[in-house]
């Protein structure tokens, strides 16, 4: 191993280890450029070998690249749904069976640290529709972290890096003049860079110490 490579690994392993005793930080961005620049190791699950105007039942089982996870619909009352994959022409996009349902991704087969998406509405057809705001939210197990796609398109990126390991995402969307599913593309899972991870802990550090004079 390389002495770039041990600095490397030793750094995003001293990270862990100081954010696992601290509360999460959070970054969030908005453009898959930003996003894929603050992490390492990202896989995609793009949805492609689903058939679009097809049911499929939930829980599946998927993976992105090496990171194997569970996603799975549930309707307003809790209850299970089914997916009904959208998009076509061997661009397919994942969505729900009713247009109030929630999307989660959970049960991941290793800690991952970054998750992100492209988020957007269709229609009845499986269409793009204009018009949707969707809410996404992050949970690493004790705390959650919401961010909202306003009238979201097929190229609205939504990304998440956080100093603990997320442990679930689940999407919904914001209240519809119009029949409108929630739908994500092109899932997004890494873990971050360390330098990324030395910015939110000194982020935390400065944060506490805040808090710290307030209280005194």
């Amino acid at each position: 191993m390389s002495k770039k490579s041990f600095f490397k690994t030793a750094l995003m392993a001293a990270c862990l280890s100081a954010a696992g005793a601290s509360q999460a930080a959070v970054q969030v961005y908005t453009d898959s450029a930003s996003f894929l620049a603050a992490v390492t190791a990202a896989a995609t699950d793009t949805f492609d070998n689903l058939t679009a105007g097809t049911q499929y039942a939930s829980p599946m089982t998927r993976s992105a690249g090496t990171y194997g996870y569970t996603a799975s619909v549930t309707r307003s009352d809790g209850s299970a749904d089914t997916f009904y994959p959208a998009g076509g022409g061997g661009d397919s996009w994942l969505s729900p069976n009713v247009v109030d349902d929630t999307i989660s991704f959970t049960g991941f087969t290793s800690p991952i640290y970054a998750i992100g998406g492209l988020f957007f509405g269709t229609n009845f057809a499986g269409a793009f529709a204009a018009g949707l705001s969707l809410d996404v939210t992050i949970s690493d197990g004790t705390t959650t972290t919401t961010s909202s796609v306003v009238n979201g398109t097929t190229s609205s990126f939504l990304g998440f890096v956080s100093s603990t390991a997320i442990v679930s995402m689940s999407v919904t969307e914001q209240a519809s003049a119009s029949p409108t599913w929630p739908t994500i593309n092109n899932l997004v899972v890494a873990v971050p860079e360390p330098q990324t991870y030395a910015l939110m802990l000194a982020g935390l550090a400065m944060v506490g110490a805040s808090v710290r004079r307030r209280a005194g």
